[in-house]
């Protein structure tokens, strides 16, 4: 491909396939490693206006953010070499196989809150969640991508980033005076969660019109009846006009929507029937929701990222087990 050869003409470990996309800086191509032809996908970043996106790939250890491959440098430009996702992105697997099912997209949402979850904890904000960051794999893999935006080392951010389709009540209406960085990504990730299962965005129309329909809040009418009520709940959660009240992620992952399982709102923590494990084995229920089942001193394990829960059962197999948010 001419465009990246003119972009970096010294670099001869990759050669340029197609350009896949458009940055903020300028192409985002397909290349191939001519060693062991290896696809990846090079994002030209400006040598004037750095951002931290380098630093968080190269630092993430979390495996639902792009891996980082190198860099590559000319006098005009820096490309970053990441992870490909040969499946597209979500948006394109809207657009192509029309809206996702509830059970289709709870592994793919699952994956996305951890992400994010493991981003806030790094003091890292987005400030970009959209269908078309999200990149999906042949092998299941699913990422987070599009970093350039993000916001590193304080969770209050300033300013309105990203598409106004994703944008929050208070990215809009503090934008000057700064508002918490975590609601607003969660925000977003309710707009995400919203258009791949109803199919439409939950607010529409031209600028003007769009941030007041943003700023009236979300009509519950809004969202299609077909929906489970676990799901209604989950989406009118994340989508709440007031980031104070607003959904914590950590608070998602115990969700009846994610666990499948009802919970008392006053309980700081949720009793998991192990009657689950009689329509799935273990490891037929780790590999679909992305979680690790180990044992140990009689003891059974779950985790995923923002749970551990263990019980030491009296029988077997195991009637209940309890989940703690940490």
């Amino acid at each position: 491909m001419e465009k990246f050869k003119l972009l970096f003409p010294d670099v001869v470990k990759y050669i340029g396939v197609k350009q896949i996309g458009d940055g903020r800086h300028g192409p985002i191509m397909l290349v191939r490693d001519i060693i062991n032809g290896s696809l990846y996908v090079v994002k030209v970043l400006s040598l004037e206006k750095p951002n931290d996106e380098i630093s968080i790939l190269e630092e993430a250890t979390c495996r639902y953010i792009p891996k980082l491959h190198g860099t590559i440098k000319s006098k005009y430009c820096i490309g970053v070499v990441m992870d490909y996702g040969d499946k597209g992105d979500l948006l394109e697997k809207v657009l192509n196989e029309g809206l996702l099912s509830e059970d289709k997209f709870r592994p793919i949402f699952i994956k996305l809150c951890s992400c994010l979850l493991y981003s806030h904890q790094e003091c890292i904000i987005h400030r970009d969640i959209k269908l078309e960051n999200i990149f999906l794999k042949s092998d299941g893999g699913v990422f987070l991508g599009d970093w350039d935006l993000a916001s590193c080392g304080d969770l209050e951010v300033k300013g309105r980033y990203g598409t106004l389709y994703y944008s929050s009540p208070e990215a809009i209406t503090h934008a000057k005076i700064g508002y918490d960085g975590m609601a607003a990504d969660v925000w977003a990730l309710g707009v995400v969660l919203f258009s791949a299962t109803i199919g439409t965005f939950p607010f529409f129309g031209k600028n003007k019109k769009m941030i007041s329909r943003i700023l009236q809040g979300l009509d519950s009418r809004k969202i299609s009846p077909r929906l489970s009520k676990e799901l209604r709940h989950l989406i009118m959660a994340m989508l709440e006009y007031d980031p104070t009240k607003r959904i914590k992620l950590s608070q998602i992952l115990r969700h009846p929507w994610i666990t499948g399982i009802s919970m008392s709102p006053r309980a700081s923590f949720l009793s998991l029937p192990f009657n689950i494990f009689r329509k799935m084995t273990i490891e037929e229920y780790s590999k679909k929701y992305d979680l690790k089942v180990t044992t140990s001193d009689n003891a059974y394990y779950v985790s995923h990222n923002c749970f551990l829960a263990n019980t030491k059962p009296k029988h077997k197999p195991p009637r209940s087990i309890s989940a703690v948010c940490f």
